[in-house]
């Protein structure tokens, strides 16, 4: 129950957030993709990929452009050399030139036994936060972390996931909607 209010709470916050930016006319989606490679304390090494999607901006203080908006990670942590433990999140985000916070819900997964026919899986919430010096060209470091709502429905790790991890940001695609094109900022 604790991972549906949780649930319910982002998505108010995100409705709430999405009637500001239609007042204020910000509406401006984008795509970026990003790849993750990173190191989990005690775990081993974790790689992945990420996809943000801004869907308005606002300026801060008429200087510094912020989206807002959804961001989709999927990324591996190899547990102790053992299995792969595989965790898919999706996170509201507030992203600027020089910073990235994002939180949200995610789910962790675990292939095992005979064939790795043996699937397990729980939910739990994360968050993730990352900096950059705003070159476009200079990798961004950041640190994720995803708690279960029910450690005892998993026993392959007591604990949170803590990962340390430097991405590259793609391309950032944004859709011209006047000619139903996409083009690039």
């Amino acid at each position: 129950m604790e991972h549906k209010r949780f649930l319910y709470i982002l998505i108010l916050m995100f409705e709430i957030t999405i009637a500001q930016a239609q007042n204020d006319g910000g509406w401006h989606p984008s795509f970026q993709p990003s790849v993750i490679i990173g190191y989990s304390k005690g775990l081993g090494f974790t790689y992945g990929i990420d996809l943000e999607v801004g869907l308005f901006e606002r300026n801060i203080a008429n200087a510094l452009p912020v989206k807002y908006g959804l961001a989709f990670s999927y990324y591996m942590i190899n547990y102790q050399k053992e299995s792969v433990h595989r965790i898919s999140t999706i996170n509201l985000m507030l992203d600027s030139d020089y910073a990235n916070i994002r939180i949200g819900q995610g789910r962790v997964s675990n292939v095992y036994g005979y064939k790795n026919r043996v699937r397990e899986h729980n939910f739990g919430y994360t968050f993730d936060v990352s900096a950059s010096t705003g070159n476009k060209y200079f990798p961004w470091f950041g640190y994720k972390y995803f708690k279960t709502y029910n450690n005892n429905n998993w026993f392959w790790h007591s604990g949170p996931y803590k990962a340390y991890y430097g991405t590259f940001k793609g391309r950032e695609f944004v859709p011209d909607l006047t000619n139903n094109t996409f083009g690039n900022q």
